[in-house]
């Protein structure tokens, strides 16, 4: 029944809606009055029809996933585990640990009871520190196969170098 429902209309163009728009109009600008930007720049007309897909042709990149995430300030290691683990309770699949300093941090303590098959967690080191990088490594070899804590990123120090 729903598929015949507008079987009985004409079918209008964009062309016969301008024409209408702008006798509706009295002679405004249908440009000036009825087209605003939005925040993003983007032209807003007052109507679409089938005519606007023509132009527009269906993206063939391929789209990443994404996945929900949470970020936490580590201040001290067990309240912001136990965020973490409440995050993840509430839907989080990606922790964004941000550490300002190596001191009384333990990654062990950090991570505990967060399944890091399932959970990625990304570590923002806000200090440059030889020795605390050496102890992710080293509690990353205490792991067992069955939750493996794969180590991947990148190091950078804002700062670095002269402009002359």
């Amino acid at each position: 029944m729903i598929k015949g429902l507008f079987d009985g209309f004409d079918s209008v163009s964009t062309k016969q809606w301008k024409q209408k728009i702008q006798f509706d109009l009295n002679g405004a600008d249908f440009n000036d009055t009825l087209i605003w930007n939005s925040n993003e720049d983007i032209a807003v007309k007052p109507f679409y029809n089938a005519d606007d897909l023509k132009k527009h042709t269906p993206s063939t990149s391929n789209i990443s996933p994404w996945r929900i995430g949470q970020t936490i300030f580590v201040a001290h290691t067990e309240k912001s585990n136990l965020k973490a683990v409440d995050a993840i309770k509430r839907g989080a699949e990606h922790i964004h640990f941000i550490i300002p300093s190596e001191e009384n941090i333990s990654i062990e303590h950090l991570i505990k009871n967060i399944d890091t098959d399932s959970i990625s967690i990304h570590l923002e080191l806000q200090f440059l520190s030889v020795g605390f990088i050496k102890s992710i490594h080293t509690f990353r070899g205490k792991r067992t196969s069955v939750l493996p804590l794969i180590l991947s990123g990148t190091f950078q120090k804002q700062g670095i170098g002269l402009i002359t």
